[in-house]
């Protein structure tokens, strides 16, 4: 037999405007320039680095694998970039909490 899970959406759909509306009330007004778009430049072989730094490509993906996936990097950066450095775009998310019962 099938759950019909459309009241516990509703309810948490309910939770979750709560919470949005508490947060908009009681966030502290931060700069602009935390959320405004960021990005960096790397060069190919930094860039390869940072790819290669990530725990889940050591630690789960098999050495043929990497090497290939190495190979198949470097030459879309290639193609793509030439010899320039690799744009990165990252953004940085900020969360704010409170403890109930507290003035914000």
């Amino acid at each position: 037999m099938a759950r019909d899970f459309s009241a516990d959406m509703q309810q948490r759909s309910r939770s979750f405007d709560a919470w949005a509306t508490e947060y908009d009330r009681f966030r502290p007004t931060y700069p602009q320039a935390l959320f405004d778009h960021t990005r960096i430049e790397l060069t190919q072989k930094d860039f390869l680095g940072y790819v290669f730094t990530a725990s889940y490509t050591q630690l789960f993906v098999d050495d043929e694998t990497q090497a290939r996936l190495r190979t198949d990097l470097r030459e879309l950066m290639r193609t793509t970039f030439g010899d320039g450095p690799v744009p990165v775009p990252y953004d940085v998310d900020v969360y704010v909490g409170r403890r109930i019962g507290t003035e914000p």
